[in-house]
């Protein structure tokens, strides 16, 4: 997105395939953007989360089918869980803190990793940048279909 000095893009050969990885660059205004926005569509409830692990786990081996899957299987099927739990515990560690207009999320405890945390404000920006260039393109103009004798 902001590669302004061209490292990724002179990387391209004729076997890149195109728009296959899409890089930000952030920086504190990006970050500030991006934990703002997260908040927004969290709060007005357009992001929703699986339920908690053990509710999951208590649900799938009260079932038939729960009982019947190995440890493998159940270990696969509750992995969305899992990770949605640890989703939460990363974002309860994080302290918000603002310099100026800028939001600074810290850590609270810095065993507890942000990657996860990271990886849903990036993937929530990229879908609202797409959304924005799509919302550019179908804007028309009625007198372009107008046709006149």
């Amino acid at each position: 997105m902001n590669d302004d000095d061209n490292h990724y893009k002179n990387m391209k050969t004729e076997n890149t395939i195109y728009e296959a990885m899409y890089i930000m660059k952030a920086n504190v205004g990006l970050n500030s953007e991006m934990y703002s926005y997260t908040q927004s569509e969290i709060n007005a409830g357009r992001v929703l989360f699986l339920i908690d692990e053990t509710t999951a786990k208590n649900k799938l081996m009260s079932q038939a089918q729960g009982k019947k899957m190995s440890q493998s299987q159940r270990a696969d099927y509750l992995m969305p869980f899992v990770q949605t739990s640890i989703l939460k515990e990363q974002m309860a560690n994080l302290i918000t803190d603002n310099e100026g207009a800028n939001i600074i999320l810290k850590q609270n405890s810095q065993k507890i990793k942000k990657d996860k945390f990271s990886a849903l404000i990036y993937g929530l920006y990229y879908c609202k940048l797409q959304e924005d260039r799509s919302k550019k393109v179908k804007k028309r103009n009625i007198k372009d279909f107008m046709f006149y004798n």
